[in-house]
């Protein structure tokens, strides 16, 4: 999971681990880049507007690689141009903040 809200992130990984999924948590996205270096997860839920940059360049990054891994975009951005580029990019969900959590589990 890559998101810089450590209470969000605190919350979702509860919910996750609960559900049986192992969580890493990436609060950057230096941190979300220096994890895919060293391993692939099967699933990232990525929040797209992070304090070092936007979160788009992992899903790019993933995409590029032609990678396969599920990506579910969270985002409380309503720009039509980045949401606009972020559906260029097919990730598997692109859900707007705050989250259902049942949509998100349905998704990923």
């Amino acid at each position: 999971m890559v998101e810089d809200d450590t209470i969000s992130a605190n919350a979702l990984r509860l919910i996750l681990s609960r559900q049986g999924w192992t969580v890493a948590v990436a609060g950057t996205l230096a941190e979300a880049n220096a994890y895919l270096d060293g391993q692939m997860p099967d699933t990232i839920i990525l929040d797209l507007m992070l304090p070092d940059g936007e979160g788009i360049s992992v899903l790019k990054r993933v995409r590029d690689a032609g990678l396969a891994v599920r990506v579910a975009v969270t985002t409380a951005a309503s720009d039509p141009f980045l949401l606009t580029r972020v559906q260029a990019l097919v990730p598997h969900a692109l859900l707007k903040k705050p989250l259902e959590i049942s949509d998100l589990l349905s998704k990923i």
